[in-house]
C-alpha cells in the first residue's frame, strides 16, 4: 500500500470516524485492501489518542457495527489487530445511508 511521505507524519490533534463498505458489492480482494488502507494510515499517525489522532471504525452492509471506538486504542499495534480481527466481510445488502447517518449520529462519541 503506498501512502506519500510527509517529513513530520501525521501530527496534531484531529477525530476521524472510517465509514467500511463489507457489502457484497466489495470483492474479497477489495476488502483485505481496505483493511491494509486503514492500519497504512494509522501507522502513519505521529501519537495515537486523545492527544494526537482519534479514529473510529464504522463497518456497514445492511446493518452498521462499530467495529473499533473513538477513544478505545492508544497503540497502533492493538489498533491495527483489532482492525483485522473486528472488521468482519458481510457480504449482504450495501445501506449507505445507515452508515452515514450513525457515523454523523455516533461516530464521534468519546471525541
Amino acid at each position: 500500500m503506498y501512502f506519500p511521505t510527509a517529513s513530520n507524519g501525521c501530527r496534531g490533534k484531529l477525530d476521524i470516524s472510517a465509514v467500511v463498505d463489507t457489502s457484497r458489492s466489495i470483492m474479497d480482494d477489495q476488502f483485505i485492501l481496505l483493511k491494509d488502507f486503514i492500519k497504512g494510515f494509522v501507522d502513519k499517525i505521529d501519537t495515537l489518542g486523545p492527544d494526537g489522532v482519534q479514529m473510529s471504525v464504522l463497518d456497514f452492509s445492511s446493518e452498521v457495527f462499530r467495529a473499533i471506538a473513538m477513544t478505545e486504542f492508544t497503540n497502533r499495534a492493538d489498533y491495527n489487530q483489532a482492525v483485522d480481527d473486528r472488521l468482519t466481510h458481510l457480504k449482504q445488502a450495501t445501506y449507505t445511508h445507515l452508515a452515514l447517518k450513525e457515523a454523523r449520529e455516533k461516530g464521534f462519541e468519546g471525541a
